[in-house]
């Protein structure tokens, strides 16, 4: 499977110790074979257009940072 990974970011300090940030990030992909296996011998199988399995996700954070040597 192929996938897609974007992710930007932004950090506004509030003086020099303490600086403020902001996280996006966006992932897409989607499986379309599954290896199935009972322990004893393994399968590939095809997904339907229907069955795909889409783990794409949206990121959001942001968060207070401090900076102990400036």
């Amino acid at each position: 499977a192929y996938g897609v990974n974007y992710e930007m970011g932004i950090e506004y300090f509030l003086n020099s110790n303490f600086s403020w940030g902001l996280n996006t990030a966006f992932f897409w992909t989607n499986f379309y074979t599954v290896k199935v296996t009972d322990g004893i011998s393994t399968e590939v199988k095809k997904l339907g257009r229907e069955d795909n399995i889409n783990v794409s996700n949206v990121n959001l954070t942001t968060g207070l940072r401090y900076y102990i040597n400036k």
